[in-house]
């Protein structure tokens, strides 16, 4: 966080300053910004034992069984491309095949049920705060990168074949009945459908996610045309539900130093021909203004009096070099 601040803050030569230097300068600063966020986080997670992993799904041990022969059938075809072949061959596989991998799931499945138990009683009462503290911290990082991504205008992913049946069956439901009896019941029914039954569901959610992916690509372009935010947005943009423990975790922070960094960007005067005393007056103005806008976008994150002090001490002096250096230049 230093470094960052420290380039930030450090005068910038009128021959070499152009917004691609500048452009860089800001990526630097938010990927230092980055790591030692993510450096904090580690340290906190050190002190807690790796928790046990969830076996794979039936149709992962399926897939991680006849993956090198599709590999080798479709040499040419992507991942995601292979996992939907598998897909369909899944669908149409011999039921006896399909109870095999259920049985390994289930032996696996149990393990690590017992594995899990073992782990959590293994942990202290710190531990279990400390974790409970880290969800609940990643929960609020997550709700922020939601409300943010609305207020840009993100459009709302499309509903699944699942959540379409399951809208069509909420007038069903009886008043009496708790909503997770309700919910069981839905998901019991909707795997005992027949595809048939089912096609008619996937077919309008495909329809849904075409329109959607339409919808969201049209949205990401406009808002890196826009610029908005700059990289802090392109990060943003391209976030998904799914990956939401990767980059986009940091994002509201990152986007905070982003801002500080345009906002410094835009208060950088370039000085032309004048007079002596016009270019010093401009060189001092313009590094103060630089310490005061980083040091008001990063006051609720820096707590100690003494980073604070480095700060202001670093922007007077870099403020007497700028003066001593167009002095005697």
């Amino acid at each position: 966080m230093i470094t960052a601040t420290w380039r930030l803050l450090s005068p910038i030569n009128r021959k070499q300053f152009n917004s691609l230097n500048f452009f860089y300068t800001r990526e630097f600063a938010s990927a230092q910004d980055f790591t030692t966020l993510k450096s904090k986080q580690n340290v906190e997670k050190d002190s807690i034992p790796p928790k046990p992993k969830k076996p794979p799904t039936v149709f992962v041990l399926y897939y991680n069984s006849v993956r090198n022969k599709l590999q080798k059938e479709y040499p040419h075809c992507k991942v995601t491309e292979l996992s939907k072949i598998a897909s369909e061959k899944w669908a149409q596989i011999d039921p006896t095949i399909k109870q095999n991998f259920q049985k390994q799931f289930h032996e696996q499945f149990s393990i690590y049920k017992q594995k899990l138990m073992d782990y959590e009683n293994s942990l202290t009462n710190e531990q279990k705060m400390e974790i409970k503290s880290l969800k609940k911290g990643h929960t609020l990082k997550q709700n922020e990168i939601k409300q943010k991504l609305v207020e840009l205008g993100k459009p709302k992913r499309s509903l699944s074949a699942f959540m379409l049946f399951m809208q069509s069956k909420k007038n069903t439901k009886n008043p009496h009945e708790s909503h997770k009896v309700w919910l069981n019941n839905i998901t019991n029914e909707w795997k005992n459908l027949t595809m048939v039954n089912k096609s008619k569901y996937n077919a309008e959610a495909s329809d849904l996610l075409k329109k959607y992916k339409i919808e969201l690509q049209k949205w990401k372009e406009e808002m890196i045309q826009a610029d908005q935010r700059h990289e802090s947005t392109k990060d943003m943009v391209l976030y998904d539900n799914k990956n939401i423990s990767q980059t986009t975790v940091e994002c509201p922070r990152k986007m905070t130093m982003d801002i500080s960094i345009n906002e410094v960007k835009k208060s950088v005067v370039q000085p032309q021909n004048t007079h002596i005393y016009t270019q010093i007056y401009t060189y001092f103005a313009s590094t103060w203004k630089r310490v005061l806008i980083v040091l008001k976008e990063t006051n609720e994150n820096w707590k100690t009096v003494r980073e604070y002090t480095f700060i202001g001490t670093v922007g007077i002096l870099i403020s007497i070099f700028c003066v001593l250096n167009l002095m005697y230049k």
